[in-house]
């Protein structure tokens, strides 16, 4: 009787924890979104810091750097990233596409690059609306002008076309197995410049620029899962970055007002004058003389003997007069 009670407490106790852990595990993998495994204001950053697109597109699948964690086809491997560049009327479109298959690609972000009236280069980084939401803009701001910008305005430039395709890959590329969402999310906030500032657009400059692709949109995985776009994920907020400001994410790099490109970082200048403010204190107080120091303790020895003899220097000084003035009494009563 009692090797039967113990079993129906064990076979209790089993399945109230096998719930608990279903439970956890269920909170766990919906505080996650697709989203989160391609960070772009990572990828704007290493933008900046490339030379040519060539060194873009190889920045983005270095496996030192891992900047993406994206395998759309389920295959155990971060899917190969590669670059494709549109060029119209001073206008290019950088569209950066997921190898998921033979002749299967996917668009999961778009710079924009263009001048703006003051002959400016200005730059957008815009997610595709499957994965990131409507209207989800990202304009960077690089503390220097990065090298890249002067290769978009070279007369007689071909636009780069990546020549890699699906098991066609450069030899520096190494697949990798996707890590864990919370894991990439603190990996990939050491891949952007402190000192870069990332603002977020309500609009894109040029629009839609569906039909600046060469021919078709690639999208073979959001055909496949068309029930899986943002909007079915997240149906209470409209775009990535209010996914991020509901749940509060401290990983994002927080944004400043637009300033120039070659001024000095916000950071930097508060820090100086924070310093200078406190160079001025310190002067202050030396320039006011102290109490404590103009104050001679009575019973400090040096003190007391200097104090005796200006006693006696006063003394010596006024004895000839004394004298004078009793030798002359003295005549006068004589």
């Amino acid at each position: 009787m009692k090797t039967k009670i113990a079993s129906l407490i064990i076979v209790l106790l089993s399945s109230v924890f096998s719930l608990y852990a279903q439970k956890t595990i269920t909170v766990e993998a919906s505080s996650y979104d697709i989203s989160d495994n391609l960070d772009l204001e990572a990828v704007a950053s290493i933008f900046g810091d490339s030379r040519d697109l060539e060194d873009f597109e190889r920045r983005l699948n270095d496996p030192d750097l891992q900047i993406s964690n994206l395998d759309l086809n389920d295959d155990g491997y971060v899917d190969y990233m590669r670059v494709v560049e549109t060029i119209d009327n001073g206008l290019h479109l950088i569209t950066i596409q997921a190898v998921i298959g033979r002749d299967l690609y996917q668009d999961i972000a778009t710079i924009d690059v263009q001048r703006d009236r003051y002959n400016k280069t200005v730059i957008q980084v815009v997610g595709n609306e499957y994965f990131y939401g409507p209207v989800y803009v990202i304009e960077p701001v690089y503390v220097h002008r990065p090298v890249i910008f002067d290769i978009f305005w070279v007369s007689y430039r071909r636009p780069w076309y990546s020549p890699y395709y699906w098991r066609h890959y450069p030899p520096h590329f190494r697949p990798w197995n996707p890590h864990p969402v919370h894991y990439y999310r603190q990996h990939i906030c050491h891949h952007k410049r402190p000192h870069n500032t990332y603002h977020y657009s309500a609009h894109r400059n040029i629009g839609d620029s569906r039909g600046h692709h060469y021919g078709p949109r690639n999208n073979a995985y959001e055909s496949k899962h068309p029930q899986n776009s943002f909007q079915h994920r997240n149906n209470s907020v409209r775009n990535k970055q209010e996914l991020e400001q509901r749940r509060g994410d401290f990983n994002r790099t927080p944004s400043t007002p637009n300033v120039n490109t070659e001024r000095v970082p916000a950071q930097r200048i508060e820090r100086e004058g924070s310093q200078r403010e406190v160079r001025g204190q310190n002067r202050e107080v030396q320039s006011q003389p102290s109490s404590r120091q103009n104050r001679e303790p009575i019973n400090n020895p040096s003190n007391v003997s200097r104090e005796n003899d200006r006693q006696r220097t006063n003394q010596r000084e006024a004895s000839p007069a004394t004298n004078g003035r009793k030798e002359v009494k003295q005549n006068e009563g004589s």
